[in-house]
């Protein structure tokens, strides 16, 4: 304070009172200006995240408990049945009982199907039953393999003079020996509903026991089912 009288003496009283306001405003500036970069520091370090923090961070359990609807219980069945992963197809189905996609047809189908291709559209949920469209493009089996019926009657002939019952499956994978390139085998489109149940938990199977999913199975198979009864029909007639 001495020294301030000591600068300010001899100065008159107005201007001693303008010089005074001048570094008062100063004084309180750089004050305010010392407050905001302070609270912007501490603002910078509260709102920036550790990175190894955010890294660990898993996110909540429950995403992965909800229910799925029956249109990804459809997807996800495809998926595997495209990449022919039968352990993972099973899971998505009522019961491990044997369809047309199983071992037994492995050589007929594993060639084909990584072609598959698919999308849903219309689902109707009824109560524990769900009905969901799907229109599926595969490869078209008899387009590929032609008229076997030639070929399927002196199969048959062979199969009853060693007193044994046609394998389907065997004679079909035989043929499947004369394509090329499956790559290049014309694929078709076939619409088909797919019929589903519900579990207690909430959890959308195909029924793989509805006859119902006949359809499903014979498009998502690229006609398996309908050439299988042609070959019936030609054993019928044999007989």
């Amino acid at each position: 304070m001495e020294k301030l009288r000591e600068l300010f003496a001899g100065i008159p009283v107005q201007k001693r009172k303008f010089f005074v306001r001048v570094i008062f405003i100063l004084v309180l500036a750089i004050a305010i200006a010392t407050a905001a970069v302070v609270a912007g520091d501490d603002q910078s370090e509260i709102h920036t995240p550790p990175l190894v923090a955010a890294q660990d961070r898993q996110p909540p359990a429950e995403q992965f408990a909800q229910s799925l609807a029956p249109a990804d219980t459809v997807n996800g069945l495809l998926r595997a049945l495209r990449d022919w992963d039968l352990a993972v197809a099973a899971q998505w189905m009522t019961t491990t009982q044997e369809t047309i996609f199983s071992d037994r047809y492995r050589d007929v189908l594993a060639p084909v199907s990584e072609r598959i291709e698919f999308n849903t559209s219309v689902e109707r949920i009824r109560g524990d039953h769900a009905v969901v469209e799907v229109a599926i493009y595969a490869v078209d089996l008899q387009k590929a393999l032609g008229d076997l019926t030639d070929n399927a009657a002196n199969y048959l002939l062979h199969r009853e003079l060693e007193g044994a019952e046609p394998n389907w499956p065997e004679f079909i994978a035989g043929q499947m020996t004369r394509l090329d390139d499956a790559d290049h085998l014309i694929r078709v489109k076939r619409t088909a509903p797919a019929h589903l149940v519900v579990d207690a938990n909430a959890n959308w199977f195909l029924d793989a026991q509805n006859p119902d999913n006949r359809d499903f199975f014979n498009a998502a198979s690229g006609g398996l089912l309908d050439l299988i009864e042609k070959l019936e029909q030609v054993r019928a007639a044999d007989e």
